[in-house]
């Protein structure tokens, strides 16, 4: 009954040692992934000597994030996707969200949206100048605008002027 008892120990220790290292490792691969997701937690405070070397690193990390987010979304045109939004861009690029506005918020001084949208509207008024008598809803759905009605709002917006108006100045 002795060596019974003995070895329950012995196997219950063994165990707890396992599980003790299982979850060392795997807490650590999750810190790792982080890292390599979002680019702001790898400025360790520890390797640099005073806040304005953080954040010499912070704005080379912010200005790395955002060559790729234009490389991304305007030399692949993906602005021209109607379904973009910035949860897709972020996980397309390997960041968060969170990362990807402060990093245009930043460097570009525009919200995801009017980024986008000034990218729509800059193809849009090539599209018309190439084809002035293309129809507004052709020339909007190619810009990736879900329609006539949100690409003239946006237009307007942006411009200050309606589509045609601009057209007809131009």
């Amino acid at each position: 009954l002795q060596l019974l008892a003995d070895a329950v120990n012995i196997l219950l220790g063994i165990s707890l040692i396992t599980l003790f290292y299982i979850s060392i490792f795997f807490s650590e691969k999750k810190f790792t992934r982080k890292i390599i997701r979002n680019p702001y937690l790898a400025v360790n405070p520890d390797t640099y000597h005073n806040s304005r070397e953080i954040a010499v690193k912070r704005a080379s990390l912010n200005n790395e994030l955002t060559d790729n987010i234009r490389k991304y979304i305007e030399t692949e045109r993906h602005f021209l996707d109607n379904g973009i939004n910035i949860t897709s861009v972020a996980r397309a690029l390997g960041t968060n969200r969170t990362y990807l506005a402060a990093a245009l918020h930043d460097d570009i001084k525009m919200s995801f949206r009017q980024y986008i949208n000034s990218l729509r509207i800059t193809e849009a008024k090539r599209l018309m100048k190439e084809s002035p008598d293309e129809i507004l809803d052709i020339i909007a759905t190619k810009c990736g605008f879900s329609g006539d009605s949100q690409f003239v709002k946006k237009f307007m917006e942006i411009e200050g002027i309606s589509p045609r108006n601009w057209l007809k100045n131009s």
